[in-house]
């Protein structure tokens, strides 16, 4: 069976500890092995363990191995960045994320630019550990893809992280 998972959270206010916390279930109802914190608070999971505790609300990526019996959770912010966007390669523009349609936003006035050399990428966190890109200009985004190809002109930019392992993005015209 999968071992490895992986997804993107966002923890509110209101979830965080000590109010709060999540595991990690196997079935939607409960009913199978959950996994939490095995009481080391180092990362490592456990099926008997407690909550995991999250300190500071935000948007998380969480990858989960239970083989490995690890669960590394890293707080994200994200931006577009690239040659297209006003502040080129080395500047990003930050996105702001939306509980309510669980999309990242931004309006941004883009020049034309072509991939894969030119264009723009989603990039978390003010570098570039985690990046993504549309490697096949399918509308998909991998991570370390090809640069987004793009049209002059300004655009509501949307990035929807919500289904684990099928990142999409939207580049509307305004």
């Amino acid at each position: 069976g999968k071992v490895d998972f992986e997804g993107y959270v966002y923890i509110s206010s209101t979830q965080v500890a000590p109010n709060d916390g999540l595991k990690f279930a196997s079935k939607p109802n409960w009913d199978g092995p959950n996994f939490g914190d095995d009481g080391s608070k180092s990362g490592k999971i456990s099926d008997t363990g407690g909550n995991i505790g999250i300190e500071n609300p935000g948007y998380y990526k969480i990858n989960v191995d239970t083989t490995a019996k690890t669960y590394p959770l890293t707080a994200t912010s994200w931006a577009i960045i690239g040659n297209a966007t006003a502040g080129g390669w080395s500047t990003e523009t930050p996105m702001t994320y939306n509980p309510k349609t669980k999309k990242w936003t931004v309006i941004a006035t883009l020049t034309t630019q072509a991939a894969p050399d030119n264009g723009l990428k989603f990039r978390a966190n003010n570098a570039w550990d985690i990046d993504l890109g549309d490697t096949g200009n399918d509308g998909v985004l991998e991570y370390k893809g090809t640069n987004i190809s793009t049209t002059a002109g300004t655009y509501t930019i949307e990035l929807d992280l919500s289904n684990p392992r099928n990142y999409k993005y939207t580049l509307t015209k305004n």
